[in-house]
């Protein structure tokens, strides 16, 4: 939808704002209420349109904030489906909480939600409408769609032959010094075309889909020259043309030190500032920026050098931060307002106590940590400090070669101690903001519509009941895309 602001005044003697839009060519006007203030008259500071297009936030004189949904500038939205017979509703927050309704509904108009709640609070808005689609959700547990903020789907074929070199004892790095890892992946995917590896993404994430993952985050990174990366976000750009999967792609040409480059490390982190990023701004074909700080990958120094570059180009920041050894990076991303930290098995007190003071999330990636054999890091000391968790697949071809985002929950709890309520805000809301996504994951009204109908009636099965698929329908902006009876 094309939105621009027009106008703004304050209106009845001080209680309300009314700001004018255009919409789609049309002028449009919209009320929000004010808090009631009894000092000077109250000046408008700035407006800004937010929530991915969905909301207008005013900040006025006195640093009162007011947002205005951008649907009240709209005529009333009938509803087009309602999911009924919900046995649980899953409502996860910003906040740190998690909601359970019993007995509840969900109504969804123009691919948004409408309302949602109990059956009695739901109902009585529907009365009228008889060409409602109706789906039963057989008293089964809906929650938002899953949203996975760390993934790497964009590879030329697996390798499976690494994994049984490590099984035979062969370590990470020596894998690497040999020509293996991602090095392998680098000059494999390379060689092959944009269609091939369009083809192999698509499995990929339909696969993700199938498992309730309705957004998720997406690095390039297995090419490592400007060709090729500009190629896997391409991949990237094309799929989100035609997958049911919302998705937020990330620049990852720092990964590792390509053959070509090993000795000029100076050659290949000037080539990523000063042309593979430009190009992928000028381009648009990547929302955020990461990097691989570790002994094996970049420096700290290095690792700062680009993200700085990402961060004056407009990206937004990640980093694959603390995997192997504490250097710095989760400090960095913290200070930098990246909007994730991502592995964190080595973080010192000094890092943690920077991202404590940040928006920054951290994201936790069991997958990685099982595949390689390492002790699970531990979320607690993070969500005892109130920093927002994630959890994600870290699906990719060396180290986490899975697309189940459900079964990273069943990490969460049996291997990283998490409580079943912190890893459904893992995987929703928490997640949702790593992948720099606001206003997603909570079934707030006026969100995108995107829900799971579950194959369970107990929210607290999910990380329980382990190594199966477990969806039943999954609504992709108000779409059914899969069902029981129904393949992607």
């Amino acid at each position: 939808m094309s939105i621009s602001f027009i106008d703004a005044k304050i209106i009845n003697q001080g209680r309300a704002l009314q700001l004018e839009l255009d919409i789609i060519g049309q002028r449009k006007i919209g009320v929000g209420e004010l808090a009631e203030y009894r000092g000077q008259p109250r000046k408008i500071r700035e407006v800004e349109i937010a929530g991915d297009g969905l909301l207008l936030l005013a900040e006025l004189d006195n640093l009162q904030q007011v947002s205005v949904p951008v649907s009240s500038f709209l005529p009333p939205v009938e509803p087009e489906l309602l999911i009924d017979n919900i046995g649980q509703l899953i409502l996860p927050d910003e906040k740190g909480h998690l909601e359970i309704v019993e007995n509840a509904a969900v109504a969804v108009g123009q691919g948004k939600i409408l309302e949602k709640g109990s059956r009695t609070k739901v109902m009585p808005r529907l009365q009228s409408n008889s060409s409602l689609k109706i789906i039963d959700a057989g008293a089964r547990v809906v929650s938002p769609g899953l949203v996975d903020c760390h993934t790497h789907p964009v590879f030329a074929r697996n390798r499976a032959d690494e994994f049984a070199q490590r099984l035979a004892g062969a370590t990470y790095d020596e894998i690497l010094e040999n020509g293996g890892g991602i090095l392998n992946s680098a000059r494999l995917t390379r060689e092959t075309s944009l269609l091939d590896l369009e083809k192999s993404t698509y499995r990929r994430i339909a696969r993700s889909l199938s498992y309730g993952v309705t957004s998720l985050e997406a690095k390039s990174g297995y090419a490592l020259n400007l060709k090729g990366e500009i190629k896997s976000l391409q991949v990237l750009e094309n799929l989100s043309q035609t997958l049911p999967v919302d998705i937020s792609p990330s620049l990852l040409a720092a990964h590792a030190l390509p053959r070509e480059f090993q000795s000029n490390r100076k050659g290949y982190i000037d080539l990523i500032v000063d042309k593979i990023l430009p190009e992928v701004k000028l381009k648009g074909l990547a929302r955020s920026c990461d990097a691989f700080c570790e002994k094996s990958a970049f420096s700290l120094k290095e690792t700062a050098q680009v993200m700085r570059k990402a961060k004056a180009l407009g990206l937004d920041l990640r980093i694959h931060a603390g995997q192997f050894n504490s250097l710095g990076a989760v400090k960095l991303g913290a200070e930098l307002g990246a909007l994730s930290v991502d592995h964190l098995e080595e973080v010192s007190s000094e890092e943690l106590s920077a991202l404590e003071k940040s928006q920054t999330v951290a994201v936790f990636l069991p997958g990685a940590a099982l595949t390689l054999g390492m002790q699970p890091p531990s979320p607690r000391r993070y969500l005892d400090r109130g920093i927002p968790v994630a959890l994600a697949t870290d699906m990719n071809p060396g180290t986490s070669m899975t697309e189940n985002l459900p079964l990273m929950a069943s990490f969460g709890c049996m291997q990283m101690k998490m409580t079943v309520d912190e890893v459904w805000r893992a995987l929703t809301v928490n997640a949702a903001k790593a992948a720099g996504w606001t206003r997603r994951a909570t079934l707030r009204q006026g969100e995108i519509a995107d829900l799971v109908i579950w194959d369970f009636d107990d929210y607290r099965s999910l990380p329980y009941h382990y190594g199966i698929n477990l969806v039943n329908t999954v609504i992709k902006r108000g779409k059914l895309v899969i069902s029981s009876a129904t393949d992607i």
